[in-house]
Formats: structure tokens, C-alpha cells, sequence
């Protein structure tokens, strides 16, 4: 990983939480952070306890850099602000410290600058340095405070190496004169890097690695953080918070300030009901085409503020025969009346209608309903590619809106697709599952070239000169007509006669033949008749005898949107209780496998597997066979987890049809949401997300169905048996009983205390994966959003509004 970028590395970890990529950027910044620390706080423990809450702060918090291409510089940005509260901590907790001198902050003379000690110089350097604006001050902390090359500095900050050389001399003279005024003299330092080396033990980046790791992977909480490291975190982070609170204040204040110009006392006289209207007063910088912006924003075909969609359902405004005038009408062709018109798709640029285009048919064929399908939305405003859909229910179809659609000019599907998934839920009380994602289906695959011939390659000709292509299973007199087009639209057609996706590898889009396609089926479409209609098999041998093309049916893993019914919800989970524990035989060699075959390779884990299927025939009860499946999925998610995706998710799911040992299932459920935040088949953090979110919703359905307490009840004491009652067997054996009741009550408590751990790692699990912070991964305002839908199909109203109050609930300071 030596040649990976700083940004790259940080990206990195951020998305799959690897500990080599942590592990490299203690190896290349450890150097520079320590000696920031030691620097303030003198060669000790609270240096390395300060370096250590440097690199796990980075580690808690990496998503929230803004500037992942200046790693070093944030860096030794936290580790000053670090070290300076401990030097704070210590002062306080003694007022003789054996080196006062490093307790207060270093005076500086105007002596002759050649009279300040290295010491000095280096502190005086570090404080100044934090003054001095990016980009210059990264590229310092780069080439003096880390030895490194100029070459190496390019490639890290992404730019010439002419760039690194003029900021690092901006930052040199920027230092020298700061420096000079406190009367050092500088050369020396700003020329060299050698002399802030300092070598980072091994023990204790070792220490830090791991802890980072623990945080990471393993779903521990922040317990595993030394205590004194823990409270360094904490007040970094406090000073964070009350430095972004400062700088909200001070934007409100300027913000009202510039604001006051346009609230002048008039504003606010009150006018009698005689008094004449005024045109609104501008503020500052305010053109009079704002007014006109603000007066469109309160039409029904704009879009406020952050939306990118938005459907308006008949009966429509009157304002709607005034845009398609504008737009529709002005066009070159004759349009027909709006009247005429579903659907009218609006454009808007920054919430205000700039375009428009209007769809004609106003009523659906076969049918007396006004509108248009769900399909027309999609290929033609949305601009979906409709190949790539997947449409098991034809939904495409059956679905009709008689509504028109506002939406941002220039915003991608992706954006589009769950904002009309929730206009279809608000509005028009239609729940379906409407979005993209990754997988395994039949598809259909053309390959080879077309032998279509059109009489004339015109658009003007008649469309009866066009070749047919029909799809219908049996061609019929009755669909003598049919949708005109070019080669370019079958297979985007042929994917929704059938509902499938298509994967064209043809000519069918390259050379261009006007062609109609006859694929109407007969109304009212029931299932019989679309089995008819649209047999698969039968309409893929009809298309290929009459193109020349190959067509197969095959199972592959694709990327399509998804249009489906939502499911209902499953049954709500069931109160289980505690199951005996396994045999002593058997739980002796379930702690075997922990040790022998953990971090192995595939020979070893396909080794586990087969002992596991030995000890299965030997100890075939199903909280027996429960025990053992979940010890081969704890071995597969301790170990690289990224590696074990396959065997954790097939294990796991064992032990869900399995095991009645409550605590078992709750860690299964973390396990298999840590699979899909690696799982790197799924293409977006998005899909990834979700993914985990649904394991960690159930899990956290069956932890409420335990009723359990809000905090871990304390275990109860056992009492022992002393050697003054071996002479009194009967106090002894009253002793005894009181024991056995004592220890029932110890494990009972201990079950409690486990489920609800279990249930506070789920809940922080999804914290980590849901609480809005803009970073890396993408984590926005629209998280919540998400959170609150997925868990709203699962969970009650209150438990899911509990839920998202502790997931968004700030961290602990």
C-alpha cells in the first residue's frame, strides 16, 4: 500500500473498515504526530496516550474530513489541539509539574534569534504553522514535517510538482514571518525535516492499530478505549462542537446584520384595509427576477427547495393550460388540445418551470381510464432504460396515472426513482418497491445480427412499409396494428412485453431499421390470457425466426430497477427463552474450533466444515445442531469477513432456521449486517446499506419481542461455602440450596444482560450506518428518510420513532 494515496487510503477504510489501510497511515504519519505530542507534553505517557487519541479519533471519525487529499495536515491539526488539553488536564491535576516550563506556554524574547533553542523553535513552528491556511499548510506538513520528496507530495495532493514547490515557499515565507516578529530565527527548521523525526515505538503503534480494529470490525463499543485516551477524544471532539456552534452563530449574525437593510421600520406599519399593495422590498443583492422565482415557487408545477420530483394529479390547475401554451404550444408541430394531453411532463431549473413536453393518448388503450401507464413515467420523462428493468407483475402496465410530473432538468434516475416512489405512496396511495438494484434473475440475451428489411429506411413512408416484428405468442388478426419505431426500441420493448431485463449484444441498435412492433395483448389482460400472449419460451423462437437474431433465456446477476408490490409484513417475532447449554464434550470442541481454525485459509475452513458435519450426526437436536452452526459463522466473522461473505451468510441463515437461543440470533443478525456493508458485489454504499439495515430490522424486531429492560440488570452474588460449615452438613446443605438458587438467578441475569448488548450493538450498527453526517460514504439528510421507511415495515409506530431517536442521537461528549 506504499504507492496508495493518503485520500484513497482514507476512502478506503471509511467503506470496509480495513486494518491494513489504517495500519499504513499510522506507519506514514505516526512520526509527525508523536513529535506534535511530544513537542507539548515531553517524552511520556501522556504524549503516546495523546497519539493514540490522535489516530483513534481518525479512526471514529473518518468519514467526516472534508479534505481527504490533506490527511497529514488534519492530522497534525488534531494531534496539536489533542496534546494541548492534556498539558490543560495536567496543569490541572498538579501545580508543580517537575518541568514547569513545558506546563506554560513558551515565552519568546526579542533576543537574537540565534539565541533560541531547537526546542523552541520546533513548539513556536507548531503553533504557527496552525495559522497558516491550506493548501500551503498541508504541503509544509508533507515535505518538512515528513521528509517527504516533492514527486511523493504531488502524487498525495494531486497536482504538479511546480504546484508543490511554489505553495511550500508561500508557506515558508508565511513562517519566517511569523517567526521573525516573535524574534526566531527560523532557516533552519524550514529547511529540513530531519530534525522532527521522531520514531514511533512499536508496541505502541501496535496497541493503536488494534484498538482501532476492534472499533472497526468487531462491533465493540468505545469501552475498548483506554480511559485517559477516551477523555482526550472526548474534549477534541467538545471543542469541535463548540467551534462549529461559534461559527453558526457568527453566520446567523452576519446574515441578520446584511439582512436589516431591507427591514426597515416602514416594513412593518401597519397598513389600514384601504391602504394600496406595494410590490415586496428587496433585500440586499436581490434583482427584481427573484420576485418573479418566488412567485413561481407557489405554483403547483414547481418544485420547493431540495426536490427533484413531484407528481400533480387531475384535475388539474388551471395554470397547467398556461405552460403547456407556452412551452408545448410554441413548438414547431400542431399539438393536440390539452385536454388531449396525459401526461404533460414539466421541467424546472431551480424549482421554476423552464420546459415542458406533453404526452397525447389521453386514454389507455383497451381500457375507459384517462392517464398513462406507469412505463410512460418512466421511459420518457425519467429517461429509465427500460431494458433494464425488472417488471415480474407487469406493474408497468396495469398501473395508470392520469397525473402530470415536475421534475429537476439534468437530475439522474437514480435521484428520480425513490422520489416518485414516494409521490406514488403519498398521492396516489400506490406502495410499491421502485428502486435499483443487483439481482440474480432469468434475463434475456440477444446476440448475433438482425436480417430485418424495410421497403424504404424512411420515417415519411407509411408505416405498413415498416417490417413487423410481432411478439404475441400466436399472431392474430386482431393486432393489425402496432408501436412504430427503429431497431433501437426492441429490446427495450421486448424487456417490457415480458417483464425481464434485456442485454442487447446486437446490431439492433447500429444499423437502424424502421420496423412496427405488434406486441398489444388482449384486453382486458387477465393471467390466463398474458400466459398465452407472453410465454417466454415461445415469443423469444417467434422473434428470433422472424429477425435473424439469437435469443436466449439465461440466470445472471444484473443491475435493474426493480418494480414489485411491497410485502407485507412478516409475522412479528416470538419471546424466546434460554436454551441448556451444549454437552461438555460438545462445548469443549466448539472451543477448539475458536483457536485451530480462526484467520485460517479455505483448506482450513473447508476443514471446519467438515468436522462441523461429523459433530452434527453425533449431536443431531436442533438446539445441538443451532450451537454448532453458530460457532462455524463466529469463526467465519472473526476471521476476515470480507473473505467469509459466502460461508457467514449460509452459516447464519442455519442458524435462523435452526437455533432458539435468542443471544445467538441477535450476533447472527450483526454478522450478516457486517457481510453486506463489505459485500462488494453490491456496486453503491446505498445498496449496501439498505441491505444491512434489513438484517439489523429484523434483528432488532426479535430483540423487542424479549421485553427486555432499557439498561443491563447488575448480576446478582453467589454466596461460597466457607470451611467453618464443613462440620455442619446441615447449614451446608441449606447453603447449598440457597447457592443453586442464587446461580439460576446469575444466569438468568446474565441472559438478560447479553440480549440487551445484543440489541445495543444492532442499534449502533445502525447508527453507524444511518447518522447524517455528509462523508465519504455519501450519508445525508435522506438517511433518516431511508431508516424510517425500512423500519416502519418491521417495527411498531412508537418503536420506530424510539429507534431513530437513538440512532440520531448525538454522540456522547
Amino acid at each position: 500500500m506504499s504507492a496508495v494515496p493518503d485520500e484513497q487510503l482514507v476512502q478506503h477504510f471509511a467503506r470496509v473498515r480495513d486494518e491494513g489501510a489504517f495500519a499504513e497511515l499510522v506507519r506514514r504519519h505516526g512520526s509527525m504526530v508523536l513529535g506534535v505530542c511530544r513537542r507539548i507534553l515531553t517524552v511520556g505517557p501522556d504524549a503516546e496516550d495523546a497519539f493514540q487519541a490522535t489516530f483513534l479519533f481518525l479512526a471514529l471519525r473518518v468519514g467526516e474530513i472534508r479534505n481527504t487529499g490533506s490527511v497529514a495536515s488534519w492530522l497534525h491539526g488534531v494531534a496539536r489541539r489533542v496534546a494541548l488539553n492534556a498539558r490543560k488536564s495536567r496543569s490541572r491535576r498538579t501545580k508543580h509539574e517537575q518541568f514547569a516550563a513545558s506546563d506554560r506556554p513558551t515565552k519568546f524574547t526579542a533576543e537574537p534569534a540565534t539565541a533560541a533553542s531547537l526546542t523552541e523553535l520546533q513548539v513556536a513552528l507548531d503553533e504557527e504553522l496552525a495559522r497558516v491556511p491550506e493548501p500551503f499548510r498541508g504541503t509544509f506538513v508533507l515535505c518538512c514535517l515528513e521528509g517527504r520528496t516533492r514527486p511523493e507530495a504531488a502524487i498525495e495532493l494531486s497536482c504538479t510538482e511546480g504546484t508543490v514547490s511554489s505553495r511550500l515557499a508561500r508557506a515558508r515565507q508565511m513562517l519566517q514571518d511569523r517567526l521573525t516578529r516573535r524574534g526566531i530565527a527560523p532557516a533552519v527548521a524550514l529547511t529540513a525535516g530531519a530534525l522532527f523525526e521522531v520514531a514511533v515505538p512499536p508496541v505502541l503503534g501496535a496497541s493503536t492499530i488494534r484498538i482501532a480494529s476492534l472499533l472497526a470490525t468487531t462491533g465493540h463499543g468505545t469501552d475498548v478505549i483506554p480511559p485517559a485516551v477516551a477523555a482526550l477524544i472526548n474534549g477534541v471532539t467538545a471543542m469541535s462542537v463548540k467551534k462549529a456552534t461559534i461559527l453558526a452563530g457568527l453566520v446567523v449574525v452576519a446574515a441578520l446584520a446584511a439582512g436589516g437593510i431591507g427591514l426597515s421600520a416602514g416594513s412593518f406599519q401597519d397598513r389600514g384595509p384601504s391602504a394600496p399593495s406595494e410590490r415586496p422590498a428587496l433585500s440586499k443583492g436581490e434583482s427584481p427576477g427573484d420576485n418573479q422565482k418566488k412567485a413561481a415557487n407557489l405554483s403547483e408545477y414547481a418544485l420547493q427547495e431540495g426536490a427533484v420530483l413531484k407528481l400533480v394529479r387531475a384535475p388539474f390547475p388551471e395554470e397547467r393550460d398556461r405552460l403547456y401554451t407556452k412551452f408545448e404550444a410554441a413548438k414547431a408541430f400542431q399539438p393536440p388540445p390539452p385536454s388531449e394531453t396525459r401526461l404533460m411532463a414539466v421541467y424546472t431549473n431551480r424549482g421554476t418551470p423552464v420546459s415542458a413536453n406533453a404526452f397525447t393518448d389521453r386514454r389507455v388503450p383497451g381500457t375507459t381510464e384517462n392517464g398513462k401507464p406507469l412505463a410512460a413515467f418512466l421511459e420518457y420523462p425519467l429517461r429509465v432504460d427500460m431494458a433494464n428493468v425488472l417488471d415480474r407483475d407487469h406493474l408497468l402496465e396495469s398501473v395508470v396515472l392520469d397525473a402530470d410530473v415536475v421534475l429537476q432538468k439534468n437530475t439522474a434516475p437514480d435521484k428520480l426513482i425513490p422520489a416518485l416512489r414516494d409521490e406514488l405512496k403519498a398521492k396516489c396511495g400506490i406502495d410499491l418497491r421502485l428502486e435499483f438494484a443487483e439481482v440474480e434473475n432469468e434475463v434475456v440475451r440477444i446476440s448475433g445480427k438482425h436480417t430485418l428489411v424495410s421497403p424504404a429506411a424512411d420515417p415519411t413512408r407509411p408505416h405498413d412499409d415498416a417490417a413487423i416484428v410481432h411478439f404475441y405468442a400466436k399472431a392474430r388478426e386482431e393486432h393489425a396494428g402496432g408501436f412504430y419505431t427503429d431497431t433501437r426500441q426492441l429490446s427495450s420493448q421486448l424487456a417490457q412485453f415480458l417483464g425481464l431485463p434485456v442485454i442487447d449484444e446486437s446490431n439492433l441498435k447500429s444499423a437502424t431499421v424502421w420496423v412496427t412492433i405488434r406486441h398489444h395483448l388482449r384486453y382486458p389482460i387477465t393471467p390466463k390470457t398474458r400466459a398465452e400472449d407472453a410465454d417466454p419460451v415461445q415469443v423469444l423462437k417467434n422473434v428470433a425466426d422472424q429477425t435473424g437474431l439469437t435469443l436466449k433465456l439465461e440466470k445472471q446477476k444484473v443491475r435493474v430497477l426493480v418494480v414489485e408490490k411491497q410485502k407485507k409484513p412478516a409475522d412479528p417475532p416470538k419471546k424466546l427463552g434460554r436454551v441448556p447449554d451444549p454437552e461438555p464434550n460438545l462445548q469443549a470442541e466448539l472451543a477448539r474450533w475458536d483457536t485451530a481454525f480462526r484467520h485460517g485459509s479455505d483448506e482450513k475452513f473447508a476443514e471446519l466444515e467438515r468436522t462441523a458435519g461429523e459433530w452434527l450426526k453425533k449431536y443431531p437436536g436442533q438446539d445441538d445442531r443451532g450451537h454448532i452452526y453458530f460457532q462455524v459463522v463466529h469463526v467465519a466473522a472473526q476471521s476476515r469477513i470480507d473473505t467469509q461473505i459466502a460461508r457467514v451468510r449460509e452459516y447464519g441463515q442455519k442458524v435462523l432456521e435452526q437455533s432458539r437461543d435468542p443471544v445467538a440470533r441477535g450476533t447472527v443478525y450483526s454478522y450478516l449486517a457486517s457481510a453486506a456493508e463489505v459485500d462488494r458485489t453490491l456496486k453503491t454504499f446505498e445498496e449496501r446499506r439498505r441491505l444491512a439495515a434489513d438484517v439489523l430490522l429484523t434483528g432488532f424486531a426479535e430483540a423487542l419481542a424479549q421485553e427486555l429492560p432499557a439498561e443491563a440488570p447488575e448480576l446478582p452474588a453467589v454466596n461460597r461455602i466457607g470451611r467453618e460449615l464443613e462440620n455442619d452438613p446441615v447449614e451446608a446443605a441449606r447453603i447449598r440450596t440457597q447457592q443453586a438458587v442464587q446461580m439460576d438467578a446469575r444466569r438468568e441475569a446474565k441472559f438478560v444482560r447479553d440480549l440487551v448488548q445484543r440489541r445495543n450493538t444492532l442499534v449502533l450498527q445502525l447508527r453507524g450506518l444511518y447518522r447524517p453526517t455528509p462523508n465519504v460514504h455519501g450519508r445525508n439528510e435522506e438517511g433518516p428518510k431511508e431508516l424510517r421507511k425500512l423500519a416502519a415495515a418491521k417495527l411498531s409506530a412508537s418503536a420506530t420513532e424510539a429507534l431513530l431517536a437513538e440512532v440520531m442521537k448525538p454522540p456522547a461528549r
